[in-house]
């Protein structure tokens, strides 16, 4: 009996109809496990991974591989992207006992889930060094059967391992208390850390596969914002250090961009990125499309325009946000889909593999571009068709070699780097290709709407459209056009797609005080909004109700950083006090769920002692189903809750005045300081959390009536600042927060704060800009 059949996540159902015996994880899965006594095989994966289907399509999909399966083992499925606690937990000990990790995640666990044996794909025949899956499976079932109370001591050690490992993270001694002085010679060592590890031809840091590395990237356009033309190191302080030129840095950054929006990682015909690079030119991608991804490089390419004024980078931001808006986003909610796959297929009957969607022959690609220019009735046809295959690198030979039956397919790029503007044949040309690739059948969309994903998405939309005052009519968002003027979203006159976005979440995935953390239309059923109320508090609460969906799965604190950030952006994007009210009603729940209030043996709570309890747990004190509660301290793909959960802390409490917000910050990054800095690498935006604190948040309130309000809105927008609150509009509500932004604050000024201590108020826009342009 495969029990996925009552899931709806994506990926989950993808494997309904094997013939293993699936179980999601839950209560029933792991009392079966102990009633039983056999050993648990955890598979742990996601729906656009490729080698994930590889697996499914050569093992789970096997007969005679499920029969081993479902005699020895209890089989169960987790969907990383629904449960990032349960992935952690098991890929630290995947990598603790192999040396690596990755997806698909193949763990053996003990009946009370703690993992004895691991590694990631197995292949269904034995090859270069890799035993077959089955093989696997008999070895371990013969081991359980026969060295069972080896197997449990071992399972023990390695829980021991990770669950002091993660500890140990989390807890390491703090850095000296943290002064302007030495955080900024320790900024400059992180970068010069960087600087060794950067590609300077093709940008990146270190060889294939490349990814995008936005988080790294962000930091350091936050330290050319902050720094001017010069990075000093205070010649008071006994330290020699050399200084670094901002140029080396802006050429670190500069690099990166333009070669990753020129490489075939970039979607040269409907904007967006897939997920990293098989080689160091960032030209043959993982052809998998994450709305993580793209809601980071969304931001990252707005923040560079800003600090750059670049048009290209205008031109790459503003390209993702309509992939976003054509391809991944939910009309009927609001919300934004998780990810398009790698695989597809070239008709029906076809095998799926990766990047058939995106590749072009040599021969489709010229009949595409010959009756484009037939219709138009161009004259100069050949040099046009020379023109237009220079431009997105298409050949003869071809550039692409993954498919063995066509050898001679491209990768659609741009040879020139940084050249992105098109010629008005160029942008015709792309828009006659992108209608004929819309013919083909599209990669699979993983149409769950996850929360912290969302809230990263909300937070490069609304600064978007703020910058540029745009608005987009929600009924027209199939057309390539997605760039309609409307000067009235500036002051939040207006809902933008970025609030209907938030709107959705907080009505949707947050239910009695409780977010949650994944949300799905259901299979065979609308929108939970369409059941009466019962049903949906009911499927709010977490339960599948016969597959309508809803809300499902706890919400992560990763989950809840972002959504402060997210209703942080909203507020000053839109002026409207009510964004600012949810985003200290999540901050006082999450610090609730997820800090360390730790009791020592003595019965003493230990919890203010930032060597024990200063991180967050990733799951909350409610979580009752995992192994032990880890911490996320890593920024890999997506910020970490505790560098994210800083910065909204200090965020959150330059706007409110909530100082226990700004020293719960603080204690997060004084346990960073003392090892993000030596290995920037893998703390890209702890490094960003640190260099905010370094500079102090600086608030910046303009009051007045609207036309006021607008004309300093508009010299605010022409300047990049990193560590700035916006507040204007609506004023607050001086009995929700220890400090009213707005007192003492007179209409028709700007007033740039720190600490509420504010520079004399421009009473001008000169003023105002004078200011601004001196804050760094």
């Amino acid at each position: 009996m495969n029990r996925l059949k009552e899931e709806t996540s994506p990926y989950l159902r993808q494997h309904l109809d094997n013939p293993v015996d699936w179980y999601p994880w839950g209560k029933e899965a792991l009392e079966v496990a102990k009633e039983t006594g056999k050993p648990i095989l955890l598979s742990v994966g996601y729906s656009a991974c490729h080698w994930c289907h590889v697996m499914a399509h050569e093992s789970f999909e096997d007969k005679a591989t499920a029969e081993v399966m479902n005699q020895n083992f209890i089989n169960i499925k987790v969907d990383r992207e629904e449960r990032p606690d349960i992935d952690a937990i098991y890929m630290q000990a995947v990598t603790s006992m192999t040396g690596h990790g990755g997806w698909p995640m193949t763990v053996f666990l003990t009946p009370d889930t703690k993992p004895f044996y691991g590694g990631t794909y197995f292949p269904k025949v034995a090859r270069t060094g890799m035993p077959s899956f089955v093989e696997i499976l008999n070895s371990v079932s013969k081991s359980w059967k026969e060295q069972k109370q080896e197997l449990l001591e071992r399972a023990d050690k390695i829980t021991a391992l990770i669950k002091e490992t993660n500890s140990a993270l989390s807890s390491m001694n703090v850095g000296q208390p943290h002064s302007n002085i030495s955080a900024s010679a320790s900024r400059l060592a992180a970068i010069r850390e960087l600087q060794l590890s950067a590609d300077p031809a093709w940008g990146g840091f270190g060889r294939a596969p490349k990814f995008p590395q936005s988080m790294l990237l962000e930091f350091l356009l936050a330290h050319l914002a902050v720094s001017g033309n010069v990075s000093p190191i205070d010649t008071s302080t006994s330290d020699t250090s050399p200084t670094i030129d901002n140029d080396d840095i802006y050429s670190i950054a500069k690099t990166h961009l333009d070669a990753m929006a020129s490489g075939g990682i970039y979607d040269h015909l409907g904007g967006g990125f897939c997920r990293y690079s098989t080689d160091i030119f960032w030209l043959t991608p993982h052809f998998e499309k994450m709305l993580y991804d793209n809601a980071l490089l969304t931001k990252l390419y707005l923040n560079a325009y800003q600090l750059t004024k670049k048009p290209r980078y205008k031109q790459v931001a503003k390209e993702c946000r309509k992939y976003l808006l054509r391809d991944l986003y939910d009309k009927d909610t609001g919300g934004f889909y998780s990810a398009e796959d790698a695989d597809s297929q070239a008709d029906e009957k076809s095998q799926a593999k990766e990047g058939v969607f995106y590749i072009w022959s040599h021969d489709e690609f010229v009949e595409t571009i010959n009756k484009h220019l037939d219709e138009r009735k161009s004259e100069n046809k050949p040099e046009l068709l020379e023109q237009i295959k220079n431009w997105y690198g298409v050949t003869e030979a071809g550039n692409f070699k993954e498919h063995a039956d066509d050898p001679s397919t491209n990768i659609l790029f741009r040879r020139l780097r940084g050249d992105l503007k098109r010629s008005e044949e160029i942008e015709a040309a792309r828009i006659a290709l992108l209608k004929k690739r819309n013919e083909r059948l599209r990669p699979l969309c993983d149409t769950k709407i996850l929360t912290e994903w969302n809230a990263m998405t909300i937070q490069a939309l609304a600064e978007m459209d703020f910058l540029f005052s745009t608005n987009f009519n929600h009924n027209n968002l199939d057309s390539d056009n997605l760039d309609e003027s409307d000067s009235n979203n500036a002051l939040g006159k207006n809902q933008s797609l970025a609030e209907k976005a938030g709107e959705f979440l907080y009505e949707n995935l947050r239910k009695n005080g409780r977010w949650y953390r994944s949300f799905s239309h259901g299979i065979n059923a609308g929108s939970v909004e369409a059941e009466d109320n019962g049903a949906e508090n009911k499927i709010a609460e977490g339960e599948n109700d016969k597959n309508k969906g809803g809300a499902k799965h706890l919400a992560c604190a990763s989950d809840y950083a972002q959504i402060i950030l997210a209703f942080i952006s909203l507020y000053s994007t839109s002026g409207k006090e009510i964004w600012l009210k949810r985003a200290d009603e999540t901050a006082i729940e999450m610090l609730e769920l997820f800090s360390d209030d730790v009791v020592n043996s003595n019965g003493v709570d230990n919890s203010n002692n930032v060597e024990q309890g200063a991180m967050l747990f990733s799951t909350g004190k409610d979580s009752s189903d995992i192994l032990f509660r880890p911490k996320d301290v890593y920024d890999n793909a997506i910020p970490s809750a505790n560098s994210a959960g800083a910065i909204a802390l200090m965020k959150l409490g330059a706007l409110t005045g909530n100082q226990k917000y700004i020293n719960k910050a603080d204690e997060i990054l004084d346990i960073y300081s003392g090892f993000a800095y030596q290995h920037p690498l893998s703390f890209g935006n702890a490094l960003y959390a640190l260099l905010l604190r370094e500079v102090g948040i600086v608030q910046i309130v303009i009051c007045g009536d609207e036309k006021e309000v607008s004309l300093y809105l508009e010299e605010y927008k022409k300047h990049f600042i990193p560590n700035a609150v916006l507040a204007f509009g609506e004023p607050t509500d001086s009995s929700n927060f220890e400090e009213n932004i707005f007192n003492n604050k007179e209409k028709g000024k700007a007033y740039i704060c720190k600490n509420f201590t504010c520079l004399e108020p421009a009473d001008s826009v000169e003023k105002f800009k004078h200011q601004l342009e001196n804050l760094s």
